[in-house]
């Protein structure tokens, strides 16, 4: 029995059980009562539920080369969302919005969603 395999956009094969498992990412909720920091080594998605309006610092641009984070506010708030030195806002995000968060080493971009 082989196991079944796909291609890539390169024509390389690769096994599909794979393509199953890369899907799966971990999750970690936070609860923010002040000002919080995003750690570098958190999980790709974030749950946020706040107790009034909260901004919440991304990490250092160095640190986070190819990083990528989506971030999804389950309160009734504004989560407004900055760079590390909090002197730049890169997005907000209002109850059960969210957006994606990808650092390139120098600079964070914002890709927003429209799901609810």
């Amino acid at each position: 029995q082989t196991m079944p395999t796909r291609q890539d956009h390169e024509g390389v094969n690769f096994y599909a059980p794979h393509i199953r498992n890369r899907l799966k990412l971990g999750n970690i909720a936070v609860t923010l009562g002040a000002e919080g920091l995003i750690d570098v080594d958190w999980p790709p998605v974030i749950l946020v539920t706040t107790t009034a309006n909260r901004t919440v610092l991304l990490p250092a641009e160095a640190d986070a080369k190819n990083q990528m984070f989506f971030i999804y506010m389950l309160s009734a708030f504004v989560l407004t969302i900055e760079e590390d030195s909090s002197t730049t806002a890169i997005g907000t995000l209002a109850q059960n919005e969210g957006a994606i968060y990808y650092c390139d080493g120098t600079t964070w971009r914002r890709f927003e969603t429209d799901i609810a």
